[in-house]
């Protein structure tokens, strides 16, 4: 000891290290959680505005527009794509997002009076016909199904989202937890 002053020891400074590693892999995965939910939300806000399209729709013409997958042809991915057909299905009911999406659209049909919607569509379905009125054995009114699927995590599992046109209209998650 020179003057009296001490200096902290290795083993204090390898407990601190340790400390301030562990806080930051804890607050760098609460980030990158809240950074994917975040990613989803642009799946949500728009599921809800296309249902909003669909009801004034159906409310003038008596019917709902079925939509092909939009931007077709593209598997989503964590990057997003700004490409949107313009020629499809949703620009006859007023919805065209704007900006990059990390998600992918479609609006099909369900016979009417089922009450929970299934998984009507996967990731490379194209078989949903643009401005169809509907494939419902059930005469009358069809009821639709709203999808959404993206990877905003970028690993392979397909976040598969879904709102139907029945109350409470509250967004569905067909594969929870996959970002």
């Amino acid at each position: 000891m020179k003057n009296g002053i001490r200096g902290f020891t290795l083993l204090e400074l390898m407990v601190v290290i340790a400390i301030v590693g562990i806080l930051a892999m804890v607050a760098f995965s609460k980030y990158t959680g809240f950074k994917y939910r975040a990613a989803r939300s642009e799946a949500f806000h728009n599921l809800d505005a296309i249902r909003m399209c669909e009801e004034s729709y159906e409310a003038e013409h008596q019917r709902y527009v079925l939509c092909s997958w939009n931007p077709s042809g593209w598997t989503p991915d964590s990057l997003g794509t700004v490409a949107w057909d313009e020629n499809s299905g949703f620009k006859s009911i007023g919805f065209e997002p704007r900006g990059k999406k990390k998600f992918k659209y479609a609006v099909d049909g369900y016979p009417v009076g089922t009450t929970t919607a299934t998984w009507l569509g996967g990731n490379g379905d194209t078989s949903i016909a643009d401005g169809e009125q509907g494939r419902s054995p059930i005469s009358g009114k069809q009821d639709i199904c709203i999808m959404a699927v993206g990877d905003v995590d970028g690993d392979g599992d397909y976040s598969k989202l879904y709102l139907t046109d029945e109350p409470p209209g509250e967004v569905k998650d067909a594969n929870p937890g996959k970002y």
